[in-house]
């Protein structure tokens, strides 16, 4: 098979904000006045890998308490953008998938996230992870009106918060509190309260 992302050089410094490894996983806790997913705990876990059109992504599980299903991201080494496979769609420029980060942005970059959105890196800042500071990327997006997101991706452990915002039914925060990171555990990455009900994905 033939990898496009292979014929350039990889910027292991971008990457390190986005950690795509088998065997890495996250554990997220939601708070806020959104009702249902908000409130509960999730996982994400790099199970694999798998071909989608020439492009080599890695298959990411995903538990929650509502949820459980596979997704499927990659970093497209010629621009360090992240991408998730959508076999329903994708972009006019990106067929079958869509861009969900730019690893290489800096202070006040833009780019278009899911065709329609864009996204702005309005600071670099630090945060404690775990006990260590690390640099950190801020990216902020809004409607105009009253929706708006905004993530921080943390060098070395990668997404480690990210809110939602919809005006009067408030906003939804998720936070990592654990994680394994190259077979390192930090803080607590158990799904405490967690009743699986069926095998099935």
């Amino acid at each position: 098979l033939f990898f496009t992302e292979n014929l350039f050089s990889w910027d292991t410094t971008a990457a390190k904000y986005f950690p795509l490894k088998v065997g890495n996983s996250w554990t997220y806790n939601g708070v806020g006045t959104f009702p249902g997913p908000c409130w509960t705990r999730e996982k994400h876990t790099v199970t694999g890998t798998t071909v989608y059109n020439g492009h080599l992504y890695f298959t990411v599980n995903l538990i929650g308490y509502y949820f459980l299903y596979y997704y499927y991201l990659r970093i497209d080494s010629t621009n360090m953008n992240v991408f998730r496979y959508n076999s329903g769609g994708g972009c006019p420029w990106t067929p079958s998938e869509n861009l969900l980060d730019s690893l290489r942005s800096r202070m006040l970059d833009s780019f278009k996230v899911e065709c329609t959105n864009w996204w702005k890196n309005i600071d670099t800042v630090w945060q404690n992870v775990f006990g260590i500071n690390k640099p950190a990327k801020h990216t902020y997006w809004f409607d105009g009106f009253e929706i708006s997101q905004s993530r921080y991706l943390s060098k070395d452990f990668g997404l480690t918060k990210w809110v939602n915002c919809a005006g009067a039914a408030g906003c939804c925060t998720k936070t990592l509190i654990g994680c394994l990171i190259d077979g390192i555990i930090y803080g607590d990455t158990s799904l405490t309260g967690m009743n699986p009900i069926s095998n099935n994905i």
